[in-house]
């Protein structure tokens, strides 16, 4: 598989959503990357197993809707 370009996304308790651009050849390794570096926030204390979060491919665009819990068992 190749390695793309994704825009992982989520959307925190108070509505506002926050998106990293990461690279990975599959669609749960770019999930976890985005979610770990969404995660050094001060806001991401919030995130827990059932938050879903948007991952966009590119090129050709894509989007996928998954939640932590779902990436946690993919790994």
């Amino acid at each position: 598989m190749a390695t793309r370009l994704r825009i992982v996304s989520i959307k925190e308790v108070r509505g506002v959503q926050h998106s990293v651009d990461v690279t990975g050849e599959t669609l749960y390794e770019a999930a976890a990357t985005g979610l770990s570096v969404l995660r050094q926030d001060d806001w991401a204390a919030v995130i827990g197993p059932g938050t879903e979060r948007e991952v966009r491919v590119k090129a050709p665009e894509t989007t996928h809707k998954i939640t932590v819990l779902q990436i946690q068992r993919s790994v």
